[in-house]
């Protein structure tokens, strides 16, 4: 019986899904583990997404329906986690779903193990239904310094929020909260920032999330107001890591990251100033020790050139382009 006194709190954020949400709600009213709470946070969408959140809402009494005008995802987030009465918190997107014993799993994981935060393996899916595991890991428990490592490696848990399970405790919605100001990689900042308090983490080696891939979906969105976001927070992702005292070569890695974002946006509508603005950005903050750290010397002199010969960069990636 104790361990049905646990309740969980569910936080999905909206915006312009009406196409997914049923199926996401669906997935987490039919859950195994009834003692939740949803709280769905509708942040100004222009659809009928809000209708739908509104419908559940009164369906079930466990959903909890919040309307605001549109602040961005974190805000959402921000919203919800300051009603959240659950002695847990899983976060969902709301164009994903979930299995329906995900909640059961993380949530005996986390009893069983004794860990601040449970991660779990995923699907990424296609909208066509094609779906493949990502994670190629057995099950394990790592400490807190393992964790941030595996949060910054993509082919790892990653920085995701809704492949991870937490402690109430870890959130004080007063200091460690969502920031606002940035527009993508919160997720990620927010795993960071919350590692100070963490102890222990558990992986789960089980499929239990269904990340869908959209065209239209925040991550694939590239503007420039994105571009400059992300850059703001690798610079305070380098911060963190400095702070926790494990960064050693992944200031590279890091490094690398955020000049292969930008290459990515070359090809865009991205105007050569601009490019030059986010590289000066990078030169004040990176000092030389980048490169002279150990790691892929290929990829050392791209990034290298990234940085100091935006034009040259250009006219290579428009020559390979051309050649295929």
């Amino acid at each position: 019986m104790r361990f049905l006194n646990n309740k969980v709190s569910v936080i999905i954020p909206v915006y312009n899904v009406e196409i997914y949400l049923d199926r996401c709600l669906e997935s987490v009213l039919n859950q195994t583990y009834k003692n939740i709470e949803i709280i769905i946070v509708n942040d100004g969408s222009t659809d009928n997404s809000a209708d739908i959140c509104y419908k559940y809402s009164k369906i079930d009494s466990r959903v909890i329906f919040i309307d605001q005008i549109n602040k961005g995802v974190s805000s959402a987030r921000n919203a919800a986690l300051k009603k959240a009465s659950g002695n847990y918190i899983y976060f969902i997107d709301s164009d994903d779903y979930i299995e329906n014993n995900t909640i059961e799993l993380l949530l005996k994981t986390c009893i069983k193990d004794k860990t601040d935060i449970v991660s779990c393996n995923y699907y990424k899916e296609q909208v066509n239904g094609k779906r493949e595991v990502i994670i190629k890991k057995d099950s394990f428990i790592m400490d807190k310094e393992t964790f941030i490592k595996e949060l910054i490696d993509p082919n790892s848990i990653s920085g995701f929020l809704w492949n991870k399970f937490y402690k109430k405790d870890l959130i004080d919605v007063n200091i460690c909260k969502f920031d606002e100001t940035v527009k993508i990689m919160e997720d990620l900042l927010f795993n960071l920032e919350i590692s100070e308090k963490v102890k222990k983490v558990s992986y789960l080696d089980y499929p239990l999330y269904h990340y869908i891939q959209r065209d239209n979906s925040a991550l694939n969105n590239k503007d420039i107001l994105k571009m400059k976001s992300s850059l703001s927070v690798y610079l305070k992702i380098i911060f963190l890591l400095e702070k926790y005292y494990i960064l050693g070569v992944n200031r590279f890695k890091l490094l690398y990251i955020i000049n292969s974002l930008i290459s990515k946006n070359y090809s865009t509508n991205l105007k050569i100033e601009e490019i030059e603005e986010i590289n000066l950005n990078i030169k004040k903050f990176i000092n030389e020790k980048v490169f002279f750290s150990n790691g892929n010397f290929k990829l050392k002199i791209k990034a290298i050139i990234l940085m100091f010969f935006p034009y040259l960069y250009r006219l290579f990636k428009k020559i390979k382009k051309k050649g295929k």
